[in-house]
């Protein structure tokens, strides 16, 4: 994926409506700090998109 000009890895995940959201954050911001260690020398942005399942089906 190219965001701006910049190769961007893009991780979409799905959740509950009751997902906690300041968990959910401080996971996200993880999973790009691994990323950005993981990848030191490349140009590559990290993404990390929440979708919130319907708040009416059954979980």
């Amino acid at each position: 994926m190219d965001d701006r000009g910049l190769l961007t890895l893009r991780v979409t995940v799905i959740a509950d409506p009751a997902v906690d959201i300041a968990e959910f954050t401080r996971d996200a911001e993880s999973l790009a700090r691994s990323m950005a260690a993981a990848l030191p020398d490349a140009p590559v942005a990290t993404q990390v998109l929440l979708h919130l399942d319907r708040a009416d089906l059954p979980g």
